[in-house]
C-alpha cells in the first residue's frame, strides 16, 4: 500500500510569478526510506511542507495511509496527520532539556515516561536527559530532533536537509545513525537533500527532482527514480 500518495499537486506562493511545485506526483510505500534529491528551488521543501500540512496545495491531492489529507475541499491540519518532522535547524526548544524536548506535546503518565526513556536509549543519549540544546553538539541535537519525531510513532517521518549543519566527519556518522534508527523503528521516511551522498547512504530509493531552465520561466519538475542497492 502507498503510505504517501501525492497526485498532481501544484503550489504557487503569494507574490511569485511561477509555481514552486507544479503537477507533482509521488508514491511512497510503507516502510520505505525515499530521498528527494535536487538543487535549491526545485520544490523539495515545498513538497515536504505540503505533506506535513504547513502549506495548502493550490490543486491536486495528498493522501496518507489511504486517507485524503489535502485536496477536493479537504484539509487536515498538521497535528492530525500523524507526521513527524525533523527540520533543517532541528527547531529544538532552547529552554527545555533533552527529556522535555522529546516529550513535548505527549500526554503525561508512565506510558509516556517509558516511551521517552526507550527513545533516549535508542538514540544513545542516556545521561544527557537534563542538558539544554545549547549544551549539546550538532549531532546530539539532531538525535534529539529525530527522537522527538519518532517517539510519537508517526505515520511518516519527514526530514528536511537534516545533515546540512554538520561537519564532514560527523555527517558520515549521522547518515548511518539516522538510517539505523529509521530501520529499527520500521518508520516510513521522506528525506529532502541536495547532497548525493546523503541520498545514497540513507535512502532505499532516490527521486531526482529537477527543473528545465532552458527557458526563463521554470518548467514542470521532472522526476526520475532510482532504487538504491
Amino acid at each position: 500500500m502507498d503510505l504517501i500518495h501525492v497526485e498532481k499537486v501544484s503550489k504557487t506562493y503569494p507574490g511569485c510569478a511561477s509555481p514552486a511545485l507544479e503537477n507533482m506526483s509521488l508514491a511512497v510505500e510503507e516502510g520505505e526510506i525515499v530521498a528527494l534529491l535536487g538543487a535549491s528551488g526545485c520544490g523539495k521543501t515545498t513538497l515536504l511542507r505540503l505533506i506535513a500540512g504547513f502549506e495548502r496545495p493550490d490543486q491536486g491531492e495528498i493522501a496518507l495511509q489511504g486517507r485524503t489529507v489535502a485536496g477536493d475541499g479537504i484539509f487536515v491540519p498538521p497535528e492530525r496527520r500523524g507526521v513527524g518532522m525533523v527540520f533543517q535547524d532541528y527547531a529544538l526548544f532552547p529552554h527545555l532539556n533533552v527529556y522535555r524536548n522529546i516529550a513535548f506535546g505527549l500526554p503525561r503518565g508512565r506510558k509516556t515516561e517509558a516511551a521517552v526513556a526507550d527513545m533516549i536509549a535508542m538514540v544513545g543519549l542516556q545521561g544527557f536527559e537534563r542538558r539544554l540544546p545549547a549544551e549539546l553538539s550538532g549531532g546530539q541535537q539532531q538525535r534529539v530532533a529525530l527522537a522527538r519525531a519518532l517517539v510519537r510513532d508517526p505515520v511518516v517521518v519527514l526530514l528536511d536537509e537534516p545533515f546540512s549543519n554538520l561537519d564532514t566527519e560527523l555527517r558520515g556518522h549521522m547518515r548511518q545513525e539516522v538510517r539505523r534508527l529509521l530501520r529499527n523503528t520500521q518508520a516510513t521516511a521522506l528525506l529532502v537533500t541536495h547532497d548525493r551522498e546523503d541520498a545514497l547512504r540513507v535512502a532505499d530509493r532516490l527521486v531526482l527532482m529537477d527543473r528545465d531552465r532552458t527557458d526563463q520561466m521554470p518548467e514542470l519538475c521532472c522526476i526520475k527514480e532510482t532504487v538504491i542497492d
